[in-house]
């Protein structure tokens, strides 16, 4: 996590020895190099040379996400199934925004929109691994709920809802606090509306955890007003910024299953379901 939010911390070392201690994250990040997305010319053998090839920040992301992914394999039955799209649905949101946060943040800065997109839902992905069997109840074919009925829901099954236990874990990590903000509804800022609009996008792309929605959907919201607001030179027109966000769905699905094991896990889902219009403030994923 510090690695991926502190690019001075991601230098060439540093990252390579992260990757090498973990044979399988080792093994797969060879395998994710070499893959025909990214067409090599030569095959890729050694982890310092994926980092060069990929930069330590893209590598810190992805090792980052690979673990995540392997929690996956400790959960059996529909719960697997279960934490799998969450993860899915986690890791679309992380690559949508990094790329959006790169396209309109010219300066480079510090780079949080992955990290955020990452660990939108983090309460979420704790109830399902603690509590498989009431997140299997709760969020198994719920029907369209409010943001205020979904807390109330999982204040019942949980004792708190998603965003006070994001807060609470991401404070027991030490998490940069605008990092911590976004998790627990107090964010606002630029990045909170890059990580907004790309959670959005990304569950009409088929990424959704519980509630899909259709893409003339997403195009309604104002966090895309607000954007083009905050980067009038980057952003550019709101239909242009709205067309560039839907021709990046084929890198986030390739991305995402990347890393994903199962065949099973690569299933395309259109892109014109018609469901309910989502809020503009931490939509319910």
């Amino acid at each position: 996590m510090r690695l991926v939010e502190s690019p001075s911390l991601a230098t060439q070392a540093r990252v390579a020895e992260m990757a090498k201690k973990d044979p399988l994250v080792a093994v797969r990040l060879l395998k994710l190099v070499n893959s025909a997305y990214y067409g090599l010319a030569s095959e890729v053998r050694d982890i310092d040379r994926a980092v060069r090839l990929l930069g330590p920040s893209s590598v810190a992301g992805i090792v980052l996400g690979m673990n995540m992914v392997q929690m996956q394999s400790t959960l059996e039955g529909p719960a697997g199934a279960l934490y799998t799209r969450l993860i899915r649905h986690s890791l679309a949101t992380a690559y949508l925004a990094e790329w959006l946060e790169t396209e309109l943040e010219a300066d480079g800065g510090r780079r949080r929109a992955f990290s955020v997109g990452l660990l939108h839902d983090f309460g979420k992905i704790a109830f399902v691994f603690n509590y498989p069997k009431d997140a299997m109840k709760l969020y198994t074919n719920p029907g369209p709920r409010s943001d205020e009925e979904w807390s109330e829901a999982e204040c019942d099954f949980f004792g708190c809802c998603y965003m006070t236990a994001g807060q609470r874990l991401a404070e027991g990590l030490d998490l940069p606090p605008d990092v911590v903000a976004y998790l627990s509804g107090r964010g606002d800022s630029p990045m909170s509306d890059i990580v907004t609009a790309a959670e959005a996008a990304i569950r009409a792309f088929g990424f959704s955890f519980n509630e899909p929605i259709d893409w003339e959907s997403v195009t309604s919201l104002e966090v895309w007003d607000r954007l083009v607001a905050a980067f009038p030179h980057r952003a550019g027109e709101r239909d242009e910024l709205l067309e560039r966000v839907l021709n990046r769905r084929p890198v986030v699905e390739r991305n995402v299953f990347q890393l994903l094991r199962r065949k099973s896990d690569r299933v395309p889902v259109s892109i014109d379901r018609k469901r309910a219009t989502p809020s503009d403030t931490r939509p319910a994923a």
